[in-house]
């Protein structure tokens, strides 16, 4: 398995999921950093971010009546590539 440690310019209680061919392969929930994700299995994924402003560990739609915005999310724009043994460091600035 790997670890990847992802460098962000949030700061804000997050979750990140891992996607393969569009599907979820694990979320993780993250309070504050450092976002470390341990024991990833060999593989190349999709990474998503999603901002949880409510701290509810999921993705909100918001709200039309009470003027809610849906809580944000973003795609990381490559695929990434997590290897046997290997720490990945990933830089990631998401834009608003």
């Amino acid at each position: 398995p790997g670890k990847l440690e992802i460098v962000t310019n949030e700061n804000s209680t997050c979750v990140f999921q891992l996607l393969q061919d569009e599907k979820v392969i694990a979320e993780f929930f993250f309070s504050k950093k450092p976002y470390l994700i341990d024991e990833i299995s060999v593989g190349t994924y999709h990474l998503k971010y999603i901002a949880d402003n409510n701290r509810d560990s999921i993705w909100n739609t918001g709200n039309w009546e009470r003027k809610i915005q849906p809580e944000k999310v973003v795609n990381y724009p490559s695929e990434i590539t997590i290897r046997s043994n290997w720490d990945l460091e990933l830089e990631w600035t998401i834009q608003e």
